[in-house]
């Protein structure tokens, strides 16, 4: 009797061990735009399930800038759970953790993989890694960065973004002249943009899967003779009148194009294409491909502040306009 219980409590160890360590494995938290909070939880747009109910009580454990200030719609929240949802319309979760985490600074030097963000009140420089779905950055833009909570030891850290915010207006272009222009949105908000030589105006793409400028993919297209304004593209512009106006692909002068001038050039192109986001395909300084004026539509991205109001003046650090 002894030996089968003996043999018995192996087999149940046996069994329990490898469940145990299932149960341990973290489930990985709900995140997303929170768009409603009403008294015991909030809703949400999570990025997977969509639309979210989560409810909270005083065992909800609030981390990041949510312990000290109450959660409001429009943050980007991550949400540990305990594996449990109500299959009600929305679907329910019980919020076992609640964390916003936020970075505010001004957009700095851009690359491929993301923005290095200067001023932080709390941590300075911070390289925000971003993907290029996320909104379009330029050179000296505010940024509000919604990140995981994890930033690493390195100098300077490192984040990865989840969602991030720029100032930026969408409208249609009227009095232009040349201090700026009046925009005016679809609610018939009128604001006044004041531009300069050193404007970058981009491109909207037609479709959402355009390259990013300066990406190999960028410059097959340019090579195919696209209207993709890439690296080389830009170059050989600012070597040859004939290719600013059209008359042969940026591939091709390159080629052409004197060493010393070329390396000249990609210099100038590197910072005039200092622009992250995937549906951009031009970037360079106002007048060098990319006409634009009055009747047009375009999204303008100007130094704040965030929620400006009708009848602001801004000053514009980048424009696209939508073709």
């Amino acid at each position: 009797m002894k030996k089968f219980v003996s043999l018995f409590a192996a087999l149940m160890l046996a069994v329990a061990a490898p469940l145990s360590v299932w149960a341990e494995e973290p489930l990985k938290p709900y995140e997303g735009l929170v768009t409603e909070v009403f008294d015991g939880g909030f809703l949400m747009e999570d990025t997977q399930m969509g639309l979210l109910q989560v409810n909270t009580d005083e065992n909800t454990v609030l981390d990041g800038i949510l312990s000290i200030q109450p959660i409001e719609a429009g943050m980007y929240v991550l949400v540990d759970h305990n594996g449990m949802m109500a299959r009600s319309i929305p679907p329910q979760v019980y919020g076992m953790r609640v964390g916003c985490y936020t970075l505010n600074g001004i957009a700095g030097e851009i690359t491929p993989e993301g923005v290095l963000l200067t001023g932080d009140p709390n941590f300075g420089e911070v390289f925000v890694q971003m993907t290029p779905t996320m909104a379009n950055v330029f050179p000296g833009v505010p940024m509000l960065v919604y990140y995981d909570g994890v930033i690493t030891m390195s100098l300077p850290g490192k984040v990865n973004a989840r969602y991030v915010v720029v100032p930026e207006l969408t409208g249609v272009v009227s009095e232009k002249d040349g201090a700026g222009f009046t925009l005016t949105d679809e609610a018939g908000n009128a604001y006044r943009i004041l531009t300069s030589d050193a404007l970058l105006v981009g491109q909207l793409a037609a479709n959402s899967e355009a390259p990013l400028p300066g990406s190999p993919e960028a410059e097959t297209l340019a090579a195919e003779g696209t209207d993709v304004a890439v690296d080389e593209a830009v170059a050989s512009a600012k070597t040859s009148n004939e290719t600013a106006a059209g008359e042969n692909t940026g591939a091709d002068k390159t080629a052409e194009a004197p060493a010393a001038e070329e390396a000249t050039a990609d210099e100038a192109a590197d910072k005039d294409t200092q622009l992250l986001h995937d549906e951009v395909i031009a970037a360079q300084p106002e007048g060098a491909f990319i006409s634009w004026g009055d009747g047009d539509t375009v999204t303008v991205y100007h130094q704040g502040p965030m929620d400006a109001q009708s009848g602001a003046e801004l000053i514009a650090l980048g424009l696209l306009v939508h073709r």
